[in-house]
């Protein structure tokens, strides 16, 4: 099961340029994780790597690469650096773990923020996340 979504009406451009990096003072010690649209999250623990994952159920906006790299499109690689400044303030994960936690959090976020390609009503279940989150190849 993965969650479709409706007709989007932001632009379908998406791409990040390296240089909003810096005006959105992503801190340094998670820039290297980052390049235009897409993370890397190959140094996470396997526990959030199996959340960040969960991301990928967002069909058409994050997209799972191998290597634990993820492509971030439709304007939620604009709306998860906009955020992630904010999300990592005062964390001390290690940076590939706060990536990946701050991936699965904010595309949770984006769903709950329905931009016209979501309808709330098809947020899954927390007993569809855990199944999810035990048995991510079974898919």
């Amino acid at each position: 099961m993965s969650i479709e979504p409706k007709k989007s009406r932001a632009s379908a451009g998406g791409v990040v340029n390296q240089s909003r990096l810096r005006t959105k003072q992503v801190p340094a010690e998670v820039q290297p994780f980052i390049k235009e649209n897409i993370i890397d999250i190959s140094g996470a623990s396997l526990f959030f790597k199996r959340k960040a994952r969960l991301a990928t159920l967002l069909k058409g906006f994050v997209q799972a690469l191998p290597g634990s790299r993820f492509r971030l499109e439709n304007n939620f690689d604009a709306f998860f650096l906009n955020n992630l400044p904010l999300f990592l303030e005062g964390h001390s994960m290690k940076p590939a773990d706060a990536l990946a936690e701050a991936l699965f959090l904010l595309g949770r976020e984006w769903t709950k923020k329905d931009y016209g390609n979501l309808p709330i009503a098809s947020l899954p279940t927390d007993e569809f996340l855990r199944i999810q989150w035990k048995h991510p190849e079974s898919k």
